[in-house]
């Protein structure tokens, strides 16, 4: 599943404001370097799961802590993420749930 935090959170920015969620998304897909497949926003299914990036966001934060660090944006991307995925009986990012990239 792609990840979609950024996507969600701008679309609710987008609201805020008044922008046209949709004319936004075009500007942004304007950079090549953005798959069309990573801004969708799905109001009954926000936020990001997946086998990777939960547990590596996940292993981020818990490394940093154990250096003495806490890395602010991080904690709250993973505060909201969570808080969209809290109904979500699959969502598991503290747990390694198969294989990343080719990686066991």
């Amino acid at each position: 599943m792609p990840s979609r935090l950024p996507s969600a959170t701008s679309s609710s920015t987008s609201r805020a404001h008044g922008v046209d969620r949709k004319a936004r998304r075009e500007v942004w897909l304007a950079d090549p370097r953005i798959s069309r497949d990573h801004t969708f926003v799905y109001p009954d299914n926000r936020g990001f799961s997946g086998k990777c990036l939960p547990k590596d966001v996940s292993a981020i934060l818990r490394s940093s802590a154990e250096h003495g660090f806490a890395p602010p944006l991080l904690k709250a991307v993973m505060d909201i993420n969570e808080a969209h995925r809290a109904d979500d009986p699959t969502y598991a990012p503290y747990r390694r749930k198969g294989k990343c990239h080719g990686r066991s």
